[in-house]
């Protein structure tokens, strides 16, 4: 019966972001409310940017009536979907959490908000993840750490939300990419969930993934010159960060209560698909600091930016980069046979570092060689 439930929260949610993207593109429009091009950006023209007010709303609807047509009809209870007093402070903390990224992204993508102001609400929100009782408490062998001291384990946790709230946003700079790794991590993570019979995060998963598609459509497929292309702004990279971290957190929580269907190879399943955006962020943050910059002012050093100045046209920027998610994904499953965390993660790093090492090569290529006709010309 869970499998209904989860069918129609997808179904709720996918139906409801084909009906809200498309008004929400009319009044942006008709409000002059556009992310604006410069000289960071790939983008000419000016395209709304409210794609991301729709993924919070749109997954609370789906989720609650879900929930509430489910214990209507008697499809599941109270047991099948956990659901106790714990599961209902975590989830009303959590909504806290998602609700103060929302709002922030919100006067973000209307205003503008500096980064000092952005990275307190972060924090914030981020502190709000272990106090539901959701924190990494162990490390599963990584670099021979097992379990932590549970101050460290609040820190540690609270810092990856950041992070990786951060990795999402960042990466947020090219039609599909942000959304379509995020598509990724959902599928991954909701597969997970289900596994091992947590189904109101598979839920959560499934529900995003709903409304996520066809803003993916929109952003990727759209025509700025026909106003159907739409960004999700902060307001949705916000969401989309806030939430894979909490999932990520949340796998390995449910791994170390000992639940018996979710598995080390789980938690190496779900980080695979973080690898790219969290990978960039820690290249990009280690490149501002060695050249003395600010790590927090935006450039166009990202992954995405690299491929652009290696010669890769923009339209097939997005469909690489998830085609090296994919690779991290899979390879990392025949890993999971031949080495362990640690193994895998520092393979990972080396594959990484190659995969730029070349990247570097194909760009340094393209400089030379517009030399060379320049001179020819001349």
């Amino acid at each position: 019966m869970t499998t209904i439930l989860l069918l129609f929260g997808f179904c709720l949610s996918f139906a409801l972001g084909l009906l809200v993207i498309p008004k929400i593109l009319v009044i942006a429009h008709n409000k002059g409310l556009y992310d604006m091009p410069c000289e960071r950006k790939i983008h000419h023209i000016p395209i709304p940017r409210l794609g991301g007010f729709s993924f919070f709303p749109v997954v609370l609807v789906s989720m609650t009536l879900a929930l509430g047509f489910a214990f209507y009809l008697d499809i599941s209870d109270a047991d099948d979907l956990r659901l106790t007093t714990e599961a209902l402070t975590e989830a009303l903390f959590l909504s806290a959490g998602f609700m103060l990224l929302y709002l922030l992204g919100i006067v973000d993508d209307i205003e503008g908000v500096g980064y000092r102001k952005k990275f307190a609400v972060q924090f914030i929100a981020a502190g709000i993840i272990p106090l539901s009782g959701n924190r990494i408490s162990s490390f599963a062998g990584l670099f021979e750490i097992y379990e932590l001291p549970f101050w460290m384990s609040i820190v540690f946790t609270i810092l990856l939300a950041v992070f990786i709230i951060n990795a999402i946003n960042l990466i947020d700079g090219v039609d599909g990419l942000a959304s379509g790794l995020t598509l990724l991590s959902l599928v991954v993570m909701g597969t997970i969930f289900v596994i091992g019979e947590v189904y109101v995060y598979a839920l959560l998963s499934i529900c995003m993934l709903g409304i996520l598609l066809p803003f993916w459509w929109y952003n990727f497929f759209g025509e700025a010159e026909k106003k159907k292309k739409i960004f999700m702004g902060d307001t949705g990279s916000l969401t989309l960060g806030y939430l894979l971290s909490l999932l990520f957190i949340h796998i390995s929580v449910i791994y170390a209560e000992g639940n018996i269907k979710v598995e080390m190879s789980h938690i190496v399943m779900a980080f695979s698909s973080l690898v790219v955006p969290v990978f960039d962020e820690l290249r990009v943050i280690l490149f501002r600091l060695k050249n003395r910059q600010n790590p927090f002012h935006a450039d166009k050093n990202h992954f995405h930016h690299r491929l652009i100045d290696a010669g890769v046209k923009p339209q097939f920027v997005m469909p690489v980069i998830l085609l090296f998610s994919i690779g991290f994904i899979v390879g990392n499953y025949f890993l999971l046979d031949l080495a362990g965390v640690t193994g895998i993660f520092v393979t990972n790093l080396t594959v990484w570092a190659l995969i730029h090492v070349y990247i570097n090569y194909l760009i340094n290529s393209n400089k030379k060689s517009t030399i060379e006709s320049k001179e020819i010309y001349e």
